[in-house]
């Protein structure tokens, strides 16, 4: 698999991993991979999520249907996979051990994508209260 391809499959994933979870009152406590999920959203700021959505952007935008439609400078690619592994190495490693440890005791692929999907659309919701992007 390609840099490219490995870049679009991980944000897809990320941003589609996991459904939305409804909560009521009377739920049970939630799952380890719920509370990594917490821990991802309550562990980072609006610019480490914006980072994270460059990073989708530009693995998207790399796929060949939308060739020509977005200009990535020189540069870009590199640095976006760099702050988003530095980011991704932080949270799973510092910030969230204790909640990673928890999920990964259920299997952790499935764990850390469903996580980071929570993650991803936190950070879609960041972007969506844009006016630029609200006009669109």
């Amino acid at each position: 698999m390609t840099g490219q391809n490995t870049h679009l499959r991980l944000a897809t994933a990320a941003a589609f991993g996991a459904a939305p979870m409804v909560v009521s009152p009377e739920a049970p406590r939630a799952s380890p991979t719920d509370d990594l999920a917490q821990c991802l959203v309550r562990n980072t700021t609006g610019g480490e999520r914006l980072t994270m959505m460059r990073w989708f952007a530009i693995a998207i935008s790399s796929h060949s249907s939308l060739a020509g439609t977005v200009a990535i400078r020189p540069g870009a690619v590199e640095e976006s996979s760099k702050g988003m592994a530095d980011l991704f190495t932080e949270l799973l490693t510092v910030r969230c051990l204790e909640e990673m440890r928890a999920a990964c005791a259920g299997g952790c692929q499935t764990a850390v994508e469903a996580a980071f999907g929570t993650l991803a659309r936190a950070s879609m919701g960041d972007l969506q209260t844009d006016p630029e992007v609200a006009a669109c």
